[in-house]
């Protein structure tokens, strides 16, 4: 049933040293043998669907990011990103999840943020 969800949280970029964000994952993936299942579009896909709430990548900057999110009950559509002096990003999104997906909303502020 889909109904109006509000999130609040922060985004903490993760560093992936010397290597692709593309490399890193695949790393990750392996370490905790998870493989890829069908329905994946791809291993960012599978990244963010096993590790729901915990992983968001964003394909635009190519950039990879730990969660930190607490669901709110707001009534108004709110979708916000701020850069933080510490390098995070701290996020605000309240929307109705019929018409979109965290993700969704997610890579919306973002890339108002970067705009």
């Amino acid at each position: 049933m889909s109904e109006t969800v509000s999130h609040i949280g922060k985004l903490t970029k993760i560093s992936v040293k010397n290597k692709t964000t593309e490399q890193f994952v695949k790393e990750m993936l392996k370490k905790g043998n998870i493989e890829m299942k069908e329905y994946h579009n791809d291993i960012f896909d599978c990244l963010t669907n096993t590790f729901h709430g915990l992983y968001f990548y964003h394909k635009k900057s190519d950039t990879l990011y730990r969660i930190d999110n607490r669901e709110l009950n707001l009534y108004d559509n709110i979708i916000i990103a701020d850069k933080n002096e510490d390098g995070t990003i701290s996020y605000q999104l309240k929307y109705y999840n019929g018409g979109a997906s965290f993700d969704e909303c997610l890579n919306e502020a973002l890339d108002k943020m970067l705009s």
